[in-house]
């Protein structure tokens, strides 16, 4: 399972990075722009990345944009399991009502400290993971 992180801010990138791999939550992709990532999930017309599970997308530059791109990723069938973690300013808050109906898993603020990015993290891995082996269950 992967994580694809969606910031456009390069060492936010990095601290993110550091925090998702000293956790091992898995192999990570990044991007910079919405129009990268929604290459990697596929919504362009071809053949995405199937084995990412979790994305971390950050709306503190994108606003209304990231709220969209969040519903998008979401609507798209084959993405619907798909957890979408929504990072953003602490003075951002006034925009959860719309990331949660947009289809968000969880919403960080940030900044965010190792220990929280980690256990909400690992919170959204476990939750792929578990949803793999009860669907890959036979009858028994």
């Amino acid at each position: 399972m992967k994580l694809l992180v969606v910031d456009d801010n390069q060492a936010e990138q990095r601290l993110l990075l550091g925090m998702i791999e000293k956790a091992g939550l898995g192999d990570v992709l990044y991007t910079e722009s919405l129009e990268q990532a929604y290459a990697l999930l596929g919504l362009d017309g071809k053949v995405g990345d199937s084995d990412i599970g979790v994305v971390l997308l950050d709306i503190t530059a994108l606003g209304d944009e990231g709220i969209a791109a969040c519903c998008r990723i979401k609507a798209e069938p084959c993405l619907e399991d798909v957890l979408v973690l929504v990072i953003a300013a602490q003075s951002d808050t006034a925009v959860l009502p719309a990331v949660f109906a947009a289809g968000a898993s969880d919403f960080i603020p940030r900044p965010c400290c190792q220990e929280e990015l980690q256990a909400r993290g690992r919170m959204a891995v476990d939750l792929i993971q578990t949803e793999v082996v009860v669907l890959g269950a036979g009858p028994g």
